[in-house]
């Protein structure tokens, strides 16, 4: 018994077409998908989160994602601002939402206090190794003087920054 010649044996598929075909069908899934879930944020009183593989989170129509262990908060590709921590740009993104404009101010400066200390130490220490290198014992006490001005302040806007993300938690946001 003989078998049948293919008619498509010879005839290969564009690859251009293809990844076209593919790179359209995934654009749409995602926009899609993000209609869905603002569509149900919208209808719940208490915002969706959504994670997103590896790279942060979708809350409604803002964006978090993680760059270089900073959490940058996005919406409509504009950067709000990058937190230093994950709680702090999460709960920013729910009391704007959720109309509680005063915390996430609150939330907003203690996490930029922090984000500034944690730069003046990485710059007061470096300070320090750099005069005790070059033998500059005077500019040594100076900016360990600094230093230590910088890690007192940091420690109270540490303090300050955990006061507004327990006040944060417990607020019944679907309210």
């Amino acid at each position: 018994m003989k078998t049948a010649a293919s008619s498509t044996k010879k005839e290969s598929p564009n690859v251009a077409t293809i990844k076209f075909a593919i790179a359209a069908t995934a654009t749409y899934i995602n926009q899609w998908t993000e209609h869905q879930v603002n569509s149900l944020s919208i209808q719940d009183k208490m915002p969706y989160i959504y994670p997103i593989d590896g790279l942060g989170f979708i809350i409604g129509h803002y964006r978090i994602l993680n760059y270089k262990g900073e959490w940058q908060v996005r919406t409509h590709d504009k950067l709000i601002h990058t937190f230093t921590e994950k709680l702090s740009a999460i709960f920013y993104v729910l009391c704007e939402l959720t109309k509680r404009y005063n915390l996430s101010r609150n939330l907003l400066f203690a996490d930029m206090d922090v984000g500034r200390f944690r730069n003046d130490i990485t710059h007061y220490e470096a300070s320090v190794k750099r005069a005790k290198v070059n033998k500059e014992y005077e500019k040594v006490d100076i900016w360990t003087a600094r230093l230590h001005d910088a890690t007192l302040r940091l420690q109270t806007a540490n303090i300050e920054l955990r006061k507004s993300l327990n006040s944060a938690k417990y607020i019944k946001y679907w309210e």
